[in-house]
């Protein structure tokens, strides 16, 4: 079950790349450069929360930093498709990088705290994950 949530998480941070710059160029209004630069936001949000993450988990327990991420990416995304400013849809996509980011990795990480066979149920979702990853941009 983590294996198809870890998956989710990935697809959600990856697919950013296919439909961000249509969403706020067609829906939106914005004209390609400016939404090439709401994408630079995205990616400086996710880059952002990836050093952020560490001192957070320092804070906060990873089940909760995990639920924070799934609630601020479903959040972002719902917001940023059906918002209708402009400055807010910038700021939505950004709340949806962060998430997704922070979150994608903890649940992977999740997969090794697994009962059972856990070192094999986390070397498969890793082959999954990097198959999936890898095979995204021939898609």
């Amino acid at each position: 079950m983590i294996c198809l949530v870890a998956l989710g998480r990935f697809l959600a941070q990856r697919a950013a790349n296919d439909w961000l710059v249509l969403l706020m160029v067609e829906r939106q209004g914005f004209r390609l450069t400016a939404g090439t630069a709401v994408y630079l936001t995205y990616t400086i949000g996710l880059v952002l929360s990836r050093f952020i993450a560490p001192i957070l988990l320092t804070r906060i327990e990873r089940s909760t930093l995990t639920r924070l991420g799934c609630l601020f990416m479903t959040m972002g995304l719902l917001l940023a498709v059906f918002s209708h400013g402009s400055q807010l849809a910038i700021a939505w996509v950004s709340l949806h990088g962060m998430g997704a980011s922070i979150g994608a990795p903890l649940t992977v990480s999740a997969t090794g705290e697994e009962g059972g066979n856990s070192v094999k149920s986390h070397k498969s979702i890793e082959d999954g994950l990097s198959l999936a990853m890898s095979s995204e941009s021939y898609v």
